[in-house]
């Protein structure tokens, strides 16, 4: 069997040269390293009670002890050996080696070790150990240093580990403020900023993942909706890893919509609709169907819902007693007239009012996906207008500075004027200004031909190039749309209907003013109130069992949220990990064979060896007696 290169493990230490290590290649650290890896648990427990001095730090030209082989190849009986012996190290490493590769069974070997004693060890990462339980040289481990045994099992979504590390009290710590000044941040900050980054991502990794978000809250649902508005927000403020934060924002509201769609009755889906835990303490709201976390989520998707509250002055301002009257022809106004501005205000709202049929279009269902789709492309056209207004503006103040010397000399007043060679140019991208705007009658053909040149270059960069790119741009953003547009007229139509679930006034004003049925009820629940004392013992025991209901029903979508993503993990995997463990199992068992084959080849040997020398007597006693 070709050895493999192994170097002696110590503190920081280096590798050696080819012609160094060559030298060690027949050593016995080598073998044991092999029999660790292979599972040969009769050679390792022979070697390890046979020989006192074997360093089981040893390590091969990768950077991996016997122990991390042993975890990494699934050797369950060879790891349980080697945590029994003292002075063990890159205990951490193994532990994080075995949550990657999901080895329940090792993880929970290795969290028995006197090294776990202490909580603490599973909350620290590399970086913040001193001793020799995670690798100190980079070349040695495959993981960060900034990641912890609970952080891993949540990015790998190991419910089972993740369900024992909490057990043993370990916890994510959430990352400061993106701005936080305090003296870790700023120190962390100075030293290597990407690595504070890659830190802040990877314990968000963990907090986002669904297995520690239903193991480690009473309440996933609104820790999700927290967690994902936070996210967005990060994803605006670092523009360097948006992808990553948007990511996971996205992850946490899908798993707050896998928990609903998970609800088989009436009841489940108003546990995870309705209020949280201060709502329901409130006697008032305790028995109302407040919907705050869908308000919530409505709100924390960027897609805020405003209930604007309308008030109205219960005085007006009186005229005075004498007012004075004149009458003055529209011909002789003056321009600021505020009756005039009145006018063109007024002819403006009467535009703006016939808008407001939009705002109940999205609950109707032909309409409304149209009109979401519509109101998406508002972005492209925001887009398009920078471009528009910087060649637009450019044009206009270059033309009017060619022509603002020729005023009253020209064919018309095109160009004249900053307001005249607004409306001209503005007319021209819809082709209902004259060519003939350039023109000039005297004798100044310089002039004229920079100014044809200048107003056909206009048209062509209008025209021809910005008109068709939003085209373009409208028809790829409709496409895009087109396929979501559903989901999103259904989102603007709950918006709607929650305009009309507040607890405040439902009509516009002056309508407001009028007594509505609900404001009368409301008006007399109020006077009962006051004059006849409730006891409040039954509504305060009545909010505790909707509270207690709530905890119940969310405990059990939790669990069935938990063994949905199992069943599908080992539906997928059930192949792959029983012909592993077969394989594994079949490796074993040839050791232990040829183990047991060995001692009994030897006894054999003996019998025979024995059974020759009996024969020879025989054959030497046999002539005697003939002669």
């Amino acid at each position: 069997m070709a050895a493999k290169c192994h170097i002696q493990a110590f503190r920081g230490a280096g590798y050696l040269s080819r012609t160094q290590s060559a030298r060690y290649l027949l050593k016995t650290e080598d073998h044991f390293l092999d029999a660790a890896e292979n599972g040969n648990v009769p050679k390792v427990v022979q070697m390890l009670a046979e020989l006192p001095d074997l360093n089981v730090n040893y390590v091969n030209c990768k950077g991996q002890n016997a122990l991390q082989l042993a975890v990494a190849n699934e050797r369950l009986e060879v790891t349980k050996r080697l945590l029994k012996k003292k002075d063990l190290t890159r205990i951490g490493d193994a532990l994080l080696l075995a949550i990657s590769k999901g080895y329940v069974r090792i993880v929970e070997a290795l969290l028995s070790h006197q090294a776990f004693l202490d909580g603490q060890r599973l909350s620290d990462c590399p970086s913040q150990s001193d001793d020799d339980f995670f690798t100190f040289d980079e070349d040695g481990t495959r993981f960060s240093r900034d990641i912890t045994p609970i952080i891993l099992a949540s990015q790998c979504h190991q419910y089972e580990m993740v369900h024992i590390l909490l057990m043993k009290g370990a916890r994510i710590e959430r990352p400061h403020d993106y701005f936080c000044q305090c003296r870790a941040c700023s120190d962390e900050q100075s030293r290597d900023s990407f690595s504070h980054s890659q830190s802040r991502i990877n314990a968000y990794k963990g907090l986002a993942s669904p297995a520690y978000l239903c193991l480690s809250s009473e309440d996933p649902v609104m820790e999700a909706l927290k967690l994902g508005n936070e996210l967005s927000v990060l994803a605006n403020t670092e523009k360097e890893f948006k992808n990553d934060y948007t990511n996971l924002s996205t992850q946490c509201k899908d798993f707050v919509v896998g928990l609903l769609d998970l609800c088989r009755n009436t009841e489940e889906v108003k546990a995870i609709l309705n209020g949280d835990a201060e709502s329901c303490q409130n006697a008032d709201t305790s028995c109302r169907q407040n919907l705050y976390r869908l308000k919530l989520a409505i709100r924390y998707e960027v897609k805020k819902c405003y209930i604007d509250k309308h008030y109205s002055d219960l005085a007006n301002m009186n005229l005075p007693f004498e007012i004075q009257y004149f009458q003055l022809a529209r011909i002789d106004w003056l321009p600021s007239d505020p009756q005039l501005i009145s006018e063109g205000l007024y002819a403006v709202a009467v535009v703006l009012s016939f808008s407001r049929i939009a705002y109940i279009l999205p609950a109707n269902e032909s309409f409304g996906p149209l009109q979401i789709s519509l109101g998406r492309t508002v972005k492209d056209i925001f887009k398009f207008m920078v471009i528009f207004t910087t060649v637009f503006v450019a044009f206009m103040v270059g033309m009017f500075s060619l022509y603002s010397y020729y005023l009253g000399v020209k064919y018309n007043n095109a160009f004249t004027t900053i307001e005249e060679s607004f409306k001209t140019l503005f007319w021209a991208i819809f082709g209902l200004s004259e060519v003939k705007s350039v023109v000039i009658n005297i004798d100044h053909k310089f002039i004229e031909n920079i100014g044809y040149v200048l107003y056909g270059v206009y048209n062509i960069i209008m025209v021809i190039v910005l008109l068709n790119m939003l085209i373009a741009m409208f028809n790829s953003s409709f496409r895009e749309i087109e396929g979501d547009a559903d989901v999103e007229w259904k989102f603007a139509r709950a918006k709607l209907w929650f305009a009309y679930f507040e607890h405040c006034s439902t009509l516009p004003v002056p309508f407001n003013l009028i007594p509505t049925p609900n404001s009368v009820l409301s008006l007399w629940l109020g006077i009962r109130d006051s004059l006849w004392n409730r006891p409040q013992s039954n509504s305060q025991h009545s909010s505790n069992d909707v509270l207690e209901l709530n905890k119940k029903i969310m405990n059990r979508l939790v669990k069935r949220y938990i063994l949905k993503a199992q069943s599908d993990k080992e539906n997928s995997q059930v192949n792959e990990g029983e012909l592993k463990e077969i394989k594994q199992d079949i490796s074993s068992l040839h050791y232990e064979l040829a183990e047991r084959g060995s001692s009994d080849a030897e006894k054999l040997a003996n019998l025979i060896r024995h059974l020759d020398q009996v024969m020879q007597k025989k054959g030497a006693q046999g002539p005697q007696k003939r002669v």
